[in-house]
């Protein structure tokens, strides 16, 4: 699989989901990078992402999703057509290292692409003023499905 990938791939991406009103829109994400080397998502500290406890941190919710969106994204760059094959989530997992209480960025590279399935690894930091902390990282296995082929379920 190979694409030709537009150098403003991530604002293009950024716009459809504003505009959706997804989940990931929802959120409050923002794709900063999407090249085919590297994905990066942002998510800023807010009461909507956050646990409902007196302790400030993200929910695990919220870090689970930058996980599986980072790591499906990171995949579109190398599918034959990135704006319309398709991923779909197989297996996802997390492991949560610390607790989050600032603003997050995600950053997702291919471990894999096969003609259907890809893999990725992602990687969670807390972006704050005295160091950014490892706050998660995670796995994602997808099912890639292609625009020319009849097997989109």
């Amino acid at each position: 699989m190979s694409a030709t990938f537009p150098d403003d791939a991530a604002e293009i991406l950024q716009k459809y989901l504003d505009e959706s009103d997804g989940f990931l829109s929802e959120m409050g994400a923002e794709i900063t990078e999407l090249t085919r080397e590297k994905t990066t998502l942002r998510l800023d500290y807010r009461r909507g992402v956050a646990n409902s406890t007196e302790r400030r941190s993200l929910h695990g919710g919220a870090l689970a999703t930058l996980v599986d969106s980072a790591g499906g994204l990171a995949l579109r760059p190398h599918l034959d057509d990135p704006f319309r094959d398709g991923v779909a989530t197989v297996s996802l997992n997390v492991d949560y290292l610390s607790s989050a209480t600032d603003d997050v960025v995600a950053e997702a590279e291919v471990m894999r692409v096969g003609g259907t399935v890809g893999v990725s690894r992602v990687r969670i930091e807390e972006q704050n003023s005295k160091e950014n902390v490892e706050v998660a990282v995670g796995r994602g296995t997808y099912r890639l499905f292609g625009s020319d082929k009849n097997d989109q379920d």
